[in-house]
């Protein structure tokens, strides 16, 4: 299809590592710590990359049996890897993330070995129960963390609010994307929306130290705000998985977009702009590469 290289990059979601990557950068930027700290930051985005597609790669390998029926297009049932290799990249890329995160500090290498047994509680334990959505959600709070402690002590509001908003989106997010296979129950997916626009319309009650957000923040946000609400009533109108399909894929490239509008209200306009430039990777990459 794409060869070795396009089908490990379909099994790890590639064009979704970058909003890995964004989550540990609004971390350290949240907690005060700055752009040019490539040495703080750099090595835990590696971490975070890493740790993501290991979660991926193990999804799909656990998860095979299943989407031989309902997903027969993925690496894995359609015999462009075996299962077997899946499990071992995906055993490779979660040790190799701690191994950075380690590097950096102690509290941030426990943090990365938090997230590994986050991750392998989800998909091997918890993903087909009531507290999968709310473990997913976890994992990319840890994400955040992981830039957080990084940047040094922070008062406590600015490092929980954060956390709890994204928690909140990304719970939302993957509790609608559990429909995104066979199509969406409307009342069950209005729920799951309702939780994503309140976890955006949250990040106004940040507590802000910036003086430079002007209206860049309010424009950021409003036009979230109105995309998100124009992909999800179209998957909420159809329930078809095609569009509830579609717009889980907006959904996760706009965490980037999340983080950026966290970090704007926290710490300005400057810091929270360069977050937005992994959208362009991102989104060329979700071109080629699915996303969920």
């Amino acid at each position: 299809m794409r060869g070795n290289t396009g089908t490990f990059f379909e099994l790890i979601r590639v064009a979704n590592v970058f909003t890995a990557a964004a989550d540990v950068v609004a971390g350290y930027l949240c907690a005060g710590g700055s752009s040019a700290d490539f040495g703080r930051w750099g090595p835990l985005c590696l971490a975070s990359c890493c740790l993501y597609s290991g979660g991926m790669a193990l999804n799909d390998a656990w998860d095979a049996p299943k989407d031989a029926s309902e997903r027969p297009e993925r690496p894995i049932p359609s015999g462009r890897i075996s299962r077997h290799s899946a499990f071992r990249c995906a055993g490779i890329l979660l040790a190799a993330g701690v191994i950075p995160a380690a590097w950096v500090s102690a509290n941030t290498g426990a943090v990365a070995a938090t997230m590994v047994a986050a991750i392998v509680l989800y998909d091997v334990l918890l993903k087909k129960t009531i507290l999968a959505p709310a473990t997913m959600g976890v994992c990319r709070a840890l994400n955040l963390l992981l830039g957080m402690i990084a940047a040094g002590p922070m008062e406590e509001s600015i490092a929980i609010l954060p956390m709890v908003i994204l928690w909140l989106y990304v719970t939302s997010l993957t509790e609608f994307a559990r429909r995104e296979a066979t199509g969406g129950n409307r009342n069950r997916l209005l729920v799951d929306m309702g939780g994503i626009l309140v976890a955006v319309m949250a990040v106004p009650i940040l507590p802000t130290t910036a003086v430079t957000q002007g209206p860049f923040f309010v424009v950021l946000l409003l036009t979230f705000l109105l995309a998100l609400l124009c992909i999800g009533q179209r998957a909420i109108r159809s329930t078809s998985p095609a569009d509830v399909r579609s717009a889980v894929g907006f959904f996760v490239l706009g965490i980037v977009v999340l983080d950026a509008c966290m970090v704007t209200r926290l710490r300005g306009i400057e810091a929270g702009s360069c977050l937005l430039v992994l959208l362009l990777p991102a989104t060329w990459l979700s071109r080629r590469y699915r996303v969920s």
